[in-house]
């Protein structure tokens, strides 16, 4: 690994891991229901927030 990236790792790191932790409590099947929702709501915000932009 470059030694310039190391710092950036060690500040993401607990977040990784913590993220790790958190995902293992769902199944896949419900990892890709929660990741269908995510995307969906985040289109129709992104929809909303141009149609704002425009007004």
């Amino acid at each position: 690994m470059p030694e310039a990236i190391r710092p950036l790792q060690e500040l993401f790191a607990p977040m990784a891991e913590r993220s790790t932790a958190l995902m293992r409590q769902y199944s896949v099947d419900e990892l890709a229901l929660i990741a269908d929702f995510v995307e969906k709501g985040t289109a129709l915000a992104l929809e909303r927030a141009r149609q704002l932009e425009g007004d």
